[in-house]
């Protein structure tokens, strides 16, 4: 059983995620001219001594401060960056993350206030939210290529489509879920701190764990206050030269 609409979140989510894959795809070894038309045009127009573009693929694992006994969910990433180096040991990174699936597991229920749903819910409620992600870090770096580098920078998230998935069981014992849609639920934008530390293996891949601190408040609903608190772990994959 559902209640409401998913939105358009999940629809962007799965385009971008299709393009990432055939971006990933189309990334991987193979002897052809094309792929050295690619890495020419991504070394002239993309990459210079001080800056360069590259892809990060990963998972978010987040939690949503102020519903009660939420727990972390988890949720794939994918996004965007640039960077600059101003200096060996000062970086400046930027990012774009148009796939950020975030959410929390193991919710008390928030009651519908309606007669006929709120006698079907039996269990607890998942939280499902996805996100465009924008975040920008001042990082130092132990070396201009390889090393340790940790920062710290804003982070701004725009709200795509969000649900509540409820647990059921009908009068005759059926399981069902019960969706809802939280369009006029939540605000369509919250903002925080990100902390960043990755380790640079080589000249082109990186490792990288990401925390994102929500500082404003998400649910607009009178009583609740909700904040993300967001882990995120990720493969950082350089294109052209560094």
């Amino acid at each position: 059983m559902t209640h409401g609409r998913a939105g358009v979140g999940r629809d962007f989510r799965d385009v971008v995620l299709a393009v990432a894959v055939a971006l990933t795809l189309g990334l991987r070894p193979q002897p052809a001219e094309g792929q050295v038309v690619v890495g020419w045009l991504l070394d002239e127009f993309l990459t210079t001594e001080t800056f360069n573009v590259g892809v990060d693929i990963g998972m978010n694992f987040s939690t949503l401060d102020g519903l009660e006994n939420a727990t972390r969910n988890s949720g794939a990433m994918f996004g965007l960056f640039g960077e600059w180096r101003f200096h060996p040991h000062i970086h400046l990174q930027s990012g774009f993350i148009p796939v950020s699936d975030k959410g929390a597991l193991n919710i008390v229920p928030i009651p519908f206030d309606d007669p006929e749903l709120d006698p079907l819910v039996s269990g607890t409620m998942t939280r499902e939210m996805n996100t465009l992600d924008f975040y920008t870090l001042l990082q130092y770096a132990t070396g201009p290529d390889k090393g340790l580098r940790v920062g710290a920078g804003p982070q701004f998230n725009i709200i795509t489509g969000a649900v509540d998935r409820y647990e059921g069981l009908t009068s005759a014992g059926t399981a069902v879920v019960i969706e809802q849609d939280l369009e006029n639920r939540l605000k369509g934008f919250e903002a925080g701190i990100a902390f960043d530390v990755e380790y640079q293996i080589g000249s082109s891949i990186a490792i990288g764990v990401r925390y994102f601190h929500g500082l404003t408040d998400i649910d607009d609903t009178p009583g609740f206050t909700v904040k993300s608190r967001v882990l995120s772990g990720s493969g950082r994959i350089a294109l052209g030269r560094r």
